[in-house]
């Protein structure tokens, strides 16, 4: 997650001609590749996937809401504000496709519903580190829950009884699979049956951490690229 964050950071910061191309007709913001603030987004994203990968190197902790590892007192502190932080930006892009433009008004809209997810996401996070394993597991699953009936109603819902813009359909799909994936992967790691217990703790590691850390900066980049369009 570390390695990407920097290489993002460097592309952003070395080559902002490739993220803002702009056309030799007419060089507003309407034509750029990704809008201004879209940009403003992909910092946010790198930043917050740099934090966490650093917070990973220095607080190293379980998966399970149970364990007794001395750094718990900060893991309950940090890793819940690191895991807002990311899914401020990437329910934050959803937010942001749900409105009916790209100015203040729907920046401001966007920017309160994806700091009311980050401070439940803190809560439920935080409750999930800090409780027993029973408590932790409903945490967690609950925490999933609410993401996958969100992704599963942007994806699916008529336009016509919820506006979202043409990029919000696919960026929905991908995140609900992606939290089916994630959310069997954490109930097989919390099964306590043996074997599948060994396969989810694997599992997750290799498809929602590592996965996230490859794929949700390609997505967020792909998507605010269409947008743009």
């Amino acid at each position: 997650m570390l390695l990407v964050s920097v290489l993002l950071i460097y592309w952003l910061f070395c080559f902002p001609s490739c993220v803002q191309a702009r056309t030799t007709f007419q060089p507003d913001a309407t034509n750029t590749v990704i809008f201004p603030p879209f940009v403003k987004i992909l910092w946010l994203s790198a930043l917050s996937n740099a934090f966490i990968g650093v917070l990973m190197l220095v607080v190293p902790v379980e998966i399970t809401g149970d364990n007794t590892h001395n750094n718990l007192s900060i893991s309950v502190l940090m890793y819940p504000l690191a895991w807002a932080l990311q899914h401020f930006v990437v329910e934050g892009v959803a937010c942001m496709l749900l409105q009916k433009g790209c100015g203040v008004g729907a920046a401001r809209a966007a920017f309160k519903w994806a700091l009311s997810w980050a401070l439940v996401t803190v809560l439920m996070q935080g409750g999930y580190s800090a409780s027993e394993h029973t408590t932790a597991v409903a945490l967690q699953a609950a925490w999933n829950a609410l993401l996958l009936a969100f992704f599963l109603v942007l994806w699916l819902a008529p336009q016509d009884l919820l506006y979202r813009r043409p990029a919000c359909v696919p960026y929905a799909k991908f995140w609900f699979f992606f939290r089916v994936v994630s959310l069997l992967c954490f109930l097989a790691a919390e099964s306590k049956t043996p074997g599948l217990e060994d396969v989810g703790s694997c599992g997750y590691v290799f498809l929602p951490l590592l996965g996230f850390s490859i794929l949700q900066p390609l997505v967020c980049y792909r998507t605010l690229l269409e947008d743009s369009l």
